[in-house]
């Protein structure tokens, strides 16, 4: 087995005191009694009393490692990864401390590390399910999915019927384009486990992003019982679509801010219910969506007084909507006239096609590493003649443009504290604007304005497969990669569209 050479860094909730010996029993007792509250799901409680049993005696490692397992269970998955280090300290063969140390560090993004510890966890325990799992997915994350999909088929092995494994293979599939091996993955899992609530979130986005939307739409309500995923927010009546006889309902926002720039389109059938509309959304988009056709009120925060609610992305279910009937009047969203007219004068004199670019979406979501480019793979729209390329990238990724030293002719737009109302206002004066799979092409696609949205090779649900056009968005247009990771021939076809569109709108003398 390899040498352990995870570093150890003792967290602050870690007491320095030696064994004290005459304290042992009772350090046990209140191991016991933390495994016990554990058990029952009281994991501050466990928390407590754990760390009480290693004040008495720090050198058991079965109570750092119950310590990283109750912080795991709350999501502190540094701090477990801490604690299992310091079990596998005090006892280094431990095969179940180094899976679960894999596991947290899954967590944690710190896939190499993750992938080191498993494997020294087969090697100590080859038969060993669990670890083959989670080395599935470490794997997945780094995108060997050949060999991800060969450790979930040795964890089902090793043990038939496992669930989990199940949805982590059918998982690696859709990352892989295997669409119907990953719907029948799926299946298995919720045919084995009914109330598995990731699995049938998984097949609801694998049934979405098939077209499927009859079957889609009703098994996605399943999201909130996902871990990680909206909650409803409200304890009032959920609305069934019923007439609304004048009530006040509640639409909220539950995901990221291209969702509800997504679906707040629904809101003007809400309207036609006969009620009183409420939204509350993110405050960075409480300006822009005052725009929004059938809102009577919008509130960033607190909770409204309201009669029924409903999530905003229940209401396609509610509606029965289908992909031929989806609802797309765009522009269902509008800039502020006098911010657009600002950003006009400041732009200056049109001379050429203008094109906004976003290579990178928000670094904390959770499929940001398959979305996202950086700037330099973008070069060859830097040497297309008559373009006019302005940033819109926010956030950290921005920086990259600082950092270009090739020269490009890429405007770096400095924007004033207007939010999202002012990147509204910026698109509003562009031609085009080209991004990956971000809030921005949400917002382009509500503004009308032409977006040409640059996809992974396993999508997300909302664009379907097999097109290069949305039927969310009238004036989008979708590029694919035709392999996983293959940034460059994306990045190639949108090239030769621009010169043909460029060519298009200057056309030459005859």
């Amino acid at each position: 087995m390899a040498a352990h050479t995870y570093p150890l860094i003792r967290p602050r909730f870690y007491p320095a005191a030696p064994a004290v010996p005459n304290h042992e029993s009772q350090a046990e007792n209140l191991h016991r009694t933390g495994k016990a509250l554990w058990a029952a799901g009281l994991y501050e409680r466990a928390l407590a009393s754990i760390g009480r049993a290693i004040v008495l005696d720090s050198h058991v490692p079965a109570y750092h490692h119950s310590l990283g397992q109750t912080l795991h269970r709350l999501a502190r998955f540094s701090d477990a990864a801490l604690c299992y280090q310091e079990a596998l300290r005090l006892e280094p063969s431990s095969a179940g401390v180094l899976n679960d140390l894999g596991a947290a560090l899954i967590e944690c993004r710190r896939f190499p590390e993750a992938i080191s510890a498993l494997l020294d966890a087969i090697a100590i325990q080859p038969g060993f399910p669990e670890a083959f799992n989670n080395l599935g997915s470490a794997l997945r994350e780094q995108g060997q999915y050949d060999e991800a999909i060969a450790c979930y088929g040795e964890a089902l092995r090793l043990r038939p019927g496992y669930a989990q494994a199940h949805n982590n293979l059918g998982t690696a599939f859709e990352k892989n384009g295997r669409l119907e091996e990953a719907l029948a993955e799926y299946g298995w899992a919720v045919r084995l486990d009914p109330d598995y609530a990731q699995a049938r979130f998984n097949r609801a986005a694998a049934r979405l992003l098939k077209g499927d939307f009859e079957r889609g739409w009703k098994e996605f309500e399943w999201r909130f019982q996902a871990a990680g995923r909206a909650s409803r927010q409200s304890t009032a009546p959920l609305w069934d679509g019923s007439p609304l006889q004048g009530r006040r309902i509640l639409l909220h926002a539950e995901q990221g801010l291209g969702d509800t720039l997504q679906f707040v389109r629904y809101a003007g059938m809400v309207k036609q219910r006969g009620g009183v509309v409420i939204l509350q959304c993110q405050p960075r988009l409480v300006e822009l969506l005052r725009t929004v056709h059938g809102i009577d009120e919008i509130a960033a925060g607190g909770m409204p007084a309201h009669d029924c609610h409903v999530p905003l992305l229940s209401l396609p279910l509610l509606f029965h909507t289908l992909p031929e009937t989806i609802p797309a009047p765009v522009p269902y969203i509008r800039p502020d006239p006098t911010l657009a007219a600002k950003w006009a004068e400041r732009m200056g004199r049109k001379h050429s096609l203008r094109a906004g670019l976003v290579w990178a979406g928000n670094p904390n979501q959770l499929n940001d590493r398959y979305r996202s480019m950086s700037l330099p793979q973008l070069a060859p729209l830097a040497s297309i003649e008559g373009v006019q390329l302005f940033s819109l990238q926010k956030g950290e990724k921005a920086r990259e443009l600082l950092e270009n030293k090739a020269g490009w002719r890429i405007a770096r737009i400095e924007r004033e504290d207007e939010g999202i109302a002012g990147t509204a206002a910026i698109i509003e004066n562009l031609d085009l604007v080209i991004t990956v799979d971000t809030m921005v092409a949400h917002l382009a696609g509500a503004l009308a304005k032409p977006v040409w949205t640059m996809l992974p090779f396993a999508p997300d649900w909302r664009w379907l497969l097999d097109r290069n056009d949305s039927p969310w968005y009238p004036t989008m247009r979708l590029f694919r990669q035709p392999r996983p990771g293959d940034w460059e021939s994306v990045v190639r076809e949108v090239s030769e569209a621009l010169r043909e569109r460029v060519a298009a709108r200057n056309p030459r003398p005859a």
